[in-house]
């Protein structure tokens, strides 16, 4: 999960940051159709890898605080980070993707 985040870090730039907040884009949405995760090739072996390290990502997205902490690492993101519209999109982007991924992993596919 460090790898993931320091990952995504390269691409949290204040730009994209304030887009995505702005335009209030569904990172689920872009995650699971960037990396084809649903595709039949690739959603069986996503489910095994998430069902090994579900824990792992749980503890990542189900707390909030300490991810808007390690995202706010980056200085140059630091001061959209504490507004109060980022710590409400974080909240909403971290509870759908736990939501959808929780739907993929142990229930059923359905609409994300």
């Amino acid at each position: 999960m460090r790898q993931f985040l320091d990952y995504f870090k390269q691409y949290l730039t204040p730009e994209n940051l304030q887009t995505a907040i702005s335009q209030n884009l569904d990172l689920t949405n872009l995650i699971y159709n960037h990396y084809g995760l649903l595709t039949p090739q690739i959603l069986p072996l996503f489910r095994a890898a998430m069902r090994l390290y579900w824990d792992i990502f749980e503890e990542a997205v189900t707390n909030v605080p300490r991810l808007r902490q390690a995202l706010m690492k980056n200085p140059k993101c630091r001061q959209i980070l504490q507004t109060p519209e980022a710590i409400k999109y974080l909240n909403e982007q971290c509870e759908r993707l736990y939501t959808v991924t929780y739907n993929i992993v142990w229930g059923q596919v359905g609409p994300a």
